[in-house]
């Protein structure tokens, strides 16, 4: 049984070609496809439901008893879902190293598929902004920037308030009914117009807008 902090080595001095074909997606070394295979299963049995995604626990415990989402269930040699989420989680989505390797501030990035060293998946709501240099500055500047643009248009809406509450109120808009939509209602819109004679007008003035005539 492999557990973490242990290599996993076959023992064998040659192989066939088969045996040969290595994966680079575990820990960055490369191991045959009978190592990985053993690797992925014994991350899946150890991983904690506390530790698993919310997607991930919804399928091994409810749609994976059923045969229309998982029509291999009944096949012990098909293959393994339980596997597949832990590749998932393991090697696609990304995860820090817990414990001695990861500082205070910044949660270090690990290898995809690292299993010699404890992992968690990173916390998106309670990461913090000097992780994200984890994946290159450019990412750590386009999330500055969106913090920094998010309180600057809050800060406008804000500004925008006292306007909003005029073109609103009866001062603006007078006695007339505001009968337009409820997404108008606070703009400069106003509906309060009344009909006027215009003397030297053309009906071709109002081609495009004949609701603007009368006779």
């Amino acid at each position: 049984v492999l557990t973490p902090g242990e290599h996993y080595s076959s023992g064998r001095s040659t192989s066939s070609p088969t045996q040969q074909r290595v994966s680079k997606g575990l820990a960055g070394v490369g191991v045959t496809e009978e190592e990985a295979d053993a690797i992925l299963q014994q991350l899946a049995n150890h991983d904690d439901d506390s530790k698993k995604t919310w997607s991930r626990l919804f399928v091994e415990n409810y749609l994976s008893k059923f045969g229309w989402y998982w029509p291999g269930k009944d096949n012990p040699d098909g293959p393994s879902l339980s596997k597949a989420w832990a590749y998932y989680e393991h090697v696609t989505l990304p995860r820090h190293v817990v414990g001695d390797g990861s500082a205070d501030t910044v949660k270090r990035r690990a290898e995809p598929g690292e299993y010699e060293s404890e992992t968690e998946l990173y916390d998106w709501i309670r990461m913090k902004q000097a992780t994200l240099i984890e994946w290159g500055t450019g990412i750590d500047l386009y999330f500055i920037s969106l913090k920094f643009f998010a309180a600057l248009m809050l800060i406008c809406g804000l500004m925008n308030i006292p306007a909003i509450m005029h073109y609103a109120s009866d001062e603006y808009n007078g006695d007339a009914p505001q009968d337009y939509d409820l997404v108008l209602r606070g703009s400069a819109v106003c509906n309060n117009t009344q009909w006027v004679v215009c003397a030297d007008c053309q009906i071709d003035d109002w081609s495009r807008d004949l609701d603007r005539i009368a006779t």
